[in-house]
């Protein structure tokens, strides 16, 4: 049976389409769950949350970030500013951050070095989130925060929400991003 070459156009169309459809759907799962926030045709940020330790110079964490320090959240060591450190999720907002001196984060005063933080993240006019200042937490009078956000650099081809690009633009102005804040 012979078919005219317009019923074979669109029947190789269609073919692509389903195979396109089918790959997405694959990748979908590859990646993970679906977002449960909807999201912009046009934003195509990398997704990937960031966790930063900040340090500012007086108790009250306000003014200028002096350093700080990159986290990860998945409960295992990295080096970060050329020291160990671990940060467990608690998984109710708060994380604690626990310094090590070896890829295994041991730390003879980790009892005493291991510090729980409450998270804090920006609003889209660039705002602290948490409640009256609770993710600033005063040591030696000196303000420390851990913050989360979503990391994102506006360019031609990526927009960006106005929250993931103020916290980028946050992190990106400190002076110093290389600092043991940990321990």
């Amino acid at each position: 049976m012979a078919y005219s070459i317009c019923k074979r156009l669109i029947a190789g169309w269609l073919l692509l389409l389903a195979t396109r459809a089918q790959s997405s759907v694959s990748a979908a799962r590859v990646r993970g769950p679906l977002r449960a926030e909807p999201r912009s045709l046009l934003h195509t940020d990398s997704g990937e949350v960031r966790y930063y330790l900040l340090q500012y110079s007086n108790q009250f964490c306000g003014g200028q970030i002096g350093g700080l320090q990159r986290l990860y959240n998945d409960g295992l060591c990295h080096l970060s500013a050329g020291a160990y450190v671990k940060m467990m999720d608690h998984g109710n907002g708060t994380v604690s951050v626990k310094p090590g001196s070896n890829s295994d984060c041991h730390c003879a005063n980790a009892a005493v070095l291991t510090e729980t933080y409450t998270v804090d993240e920006l609003d889209l006019h660039g705002q602290w989130t948490a409640p009256q200042n609770s993710g600033c937490k005063t040591s030696h009078g000196i303000g420390l925060r851990v913050v989360k956000g979503t990391w994102c650099v506006p360019s031609t081809f990526n927009s960006c929400f106005p929250k993931d690009k103020k916290f980028t633009e946050l992190i990106q102005t400190c002076p110093s991003t290389q600092v043991d804040l940990s321990g």
